[in-house]
C-alpha cells in the first residue's frame, strides 16, 4: 500500500516539476492531514473539481488520505489524496457542496481523488494544475448486510432503466409546461426492489430544439439548441394488479446556473483527468475499493455526515 502511496506522488510530482518555471530545488514536504491550511486546499480542491464536471453527482470531501505542500514565494502547491462521497445534488446543478444532503449509506458512491492545486497567498488565485477521481458503489452484498430491505442498484448500462428513463421523461414531457422536449443525457443510477415488482431510475436531460408537437415514445431529436436547460428527473415504474404505474419528477437548471461558479473556466486554469463514476460495473457488484492511506494522516470527516465508509 505504501508503495502505491510513493508511486501516485512520484507521478505528480514529475508532471509538476517539468512545468515551466517550477524550479527543481523547492522541495516537498509531507503535511499534517490535519492542518487548516490542507484542510482548506482539499476543500478548494474539490470544489474545482466540481465545476469541470457535467456527469455524475457533487462530490464532498470525506476525509483527507495523503498530503504533501511545495512552498512557492507567494503561494503553495498542494499534492493531496482525498477520500470523497457523492452527494444528492448532480454536477450540472453547480451547487456547493454545503448545500447538499450526502446519500443514504447503501446508495453512496465513494473514493479517492487525487488533485494537484496551487493556492496565490496574495492574489488567492486557485490554479488546479491536474486531478483524477475514481468512485464506486457499495457492492450488492455490502448493501444487504447493512439494509436487508433496501432496494438493490442495477448496472447504468442495463437497457430497462434506459427504458423506464424514456418512458417516464416521455411522462414529463407530455405533462410539463416547458415548450421544449427534454431528453436523457446520462443515466445516473438506478434501482429494483421486490424481485423486479418496482424500479427507479434517476437521470440527467438536456432541452433540444424541438418543440413536444407529435411528441412520441421513442422520441428523437435532432436540432440543437443553443441555449438549451438541463434537469435532473427521478423517475419510478411499479408493477400492481392494475397494471404497471409510473411516475416522475424533474428539476431544472437555466444556462445561468450551469455556469455559475466559475464553470466557465477561468484564464491560466488547466484540467487533467476526471471522475471515474462507477468505475466498470463489474466493480461495483463485487465492491472491488482502491483506497491509498498514507501514514499518519488521521480521518477529517466532512461537516456533512451519514456518508458510507
Amino acid at each position: 500500500m505504501k508503495l502505491l502511496v510513493l508511486t501516485v506522488i512520484g507521478t505528480l510530482l514529475g508532471a509538476a516539476w517539468s512545468r515551466p518555471g517550477v524550479p527543481d530545488s523547492d522541495p516537498l514536504q509531507a503535511a499534517s492531514c490535519s492542518d487548516s491550511q490542507v484542510a482548506i486546499a482539499a476543500d478548494v480542491a474539490v470544489r474545482e473539481i466540481n465545476k469541470r464536471q457535467d456527469e455524475g453527482n457533487i462530490l464532498v470531501v470525506y476525509r483527507i488520505n495523503d498530503a504533501h505542500i511545495q512552498n512557492k514565494d507567494t503561494g503553495n502547491t498542494f499534492y493531496l489524496d482525498i477520500h470523497v462521497v457523492d452527494t444528492e445534488c448532480p454536477a450540472v446543478s453547480r451547487k456547493d457542496g454545503k448545500e447538499c444532503n450526502t446519500k443514504p449509506a447503501h446508495e453512496t458512491l465513494y473514493g479517492d481523488c487525487n488533485a494537484v492545486i496551487h493556492i496565490n497567498r496574495v492574489s488567492r488565485e486557485v490554479l488546479l494544475h491536474s486531478y483524477a477521481c475514481t468512485l464506486i458503489a457499495p457492492s450488492s452484498k455490502t448493501v444487504l448486510s447493512m439494509c436487508p430491505d433496501c432496494p438493490l442498484r442495477v448496472s447504468k448500462g442495463n437497457d430497462r432503466l434506459m427504458g423506464y428513463a424514456k418512458q417516464t421523461l416521455f411522462k414529463y414531457n407530455k405533462e410539463s409546461n416547458n415548450s421544449r422536449a427534454f431528453a436523457v443525457k446520462e443515466i445516473l443510477r438506478g434501482n429494483t426492489q421486490l424481485r423486479g415488482v418496482s424500479f427507479n431510475v434517476e437521470y440527467t436531460i438536456y432541452e433540444t430544439g424541438c418543440t413536444k408537437e407529435n411528441l412520441t415514445a421513442d422520441f428523437i431529436c435532432e436540432i440543437e439548441n443553443p441555449d438549451k436547460q438541463f434537469g435532473l428527473c427521478k423517475g419510478s415504474e411499479m408493477v400492481i394488479a392494475a397494471g404497471p404505474t409510473s411516475s416522475v419528477n424533474c428539476q431544472i437548471y437555466t444556462t445561468q446556473d450551469m455556469h455559475r461558479s466559475g464553470h466557465e473556466h477561468g484564464k491560466g486554469r488547466e484540467q487533467q483527468g476526471g471522475h471515474g463514476h462507477d468505475k466498470k460495473d463489474k466493480d461495483q457488484q463485487e465492491g472491488k475499493q482502491e483506497h491509498v492511506h498514507g501514514p499518519g494522516c488521521p480521518t477529517f470527516h466532512q461537516r456533512n455526515q451519514g456518508s458510507a465508509e
